[in-house]
């Protein structure tokens, strides 16, 4: 791959290719010249959606609807639980989440059908590499391409959130002399909860 210029002077990313001939009886070489300006600029695309996705707060992921297995997952998944994006495409949701196979098959069934439905929206946990779980919110989509259907999953970490919240909120209140036996009490039961 290389770039060239134009008669006009404005650069064209282009693939050379050559391969040695005979040209009337002596050697030469024929050369390909392909402006591949088009796909260069897709896959600079490509690489950008694919850095915005490692980078968001969200856990996304795809699964594969035929064998439920994880053909991707971002960044932030993969910091969630521990395993490396290698090793979870290696995996299934029944590996590290809350559910038996024939209950994902039975959700993603539903929201392949109406993708509004209650499946689409699902609390669980899911085990971490080190075997400790956390709690979850999911998200979940159906996406539709050239090899199938596939689902598509967006995770929302409920575990973070309450925990934060709960101490949020119970700071605020003890800061007020607010806080009484009955809710130390509360704030410990939902805290040890999680």
């Amino acid at each position: 791959e290389r770039i060239y210029r134009r008669l006009d002077g404005s650069a064209v990313d282009v693939e050379v290719a050559s391969a040695p001939i005979l040209f009337d009886g002596k050697p030469a070489a024929h050369v390909t010249v392909r402006d591949i300006t088009e796909r260069r600029k897709n896959d600079d695309e490509l690489r950008r959606f694919r850095a915005a996705m490692d980078i968001s707060g969200d856990a996304i992921l795809l699964i594969e609807r035929a064998t439920l297995r994880y053909i991707d997952v971002n960044r932030t998944f993969c910091d969630l639980v521990g395993y490396t994006r290698e090793e979870m495409l290696g995996m299934t949701p029944m590996d590290v989440f809350s559910a038996d196979r024939a209950t994902l098959e039975r959700d993603y069934d539903a929201i392949f059908a109406d993708g509004n439905c209650a499946a689409s929206r699902i609390e669980g946990w899911y085990r971490r590499k080190d075997g400790s779980r956390f709690q979850v919110e999911t998200r979940r989509r159906a996406l539709q391409t050239k090899g199938g259907i596939n689902g598509t999953a967006i995770y929302s970490f409920l575990s973070f959130h309450t925990e934060w919240f709960a101490i949020f909120i119970y700071s605020l209140l003890a800061g007020a002399g607010l806080v009484t036996n009955d809710l130390k009490a509360n704030a410990l039961e939902l805290y040890f909860a999680r």
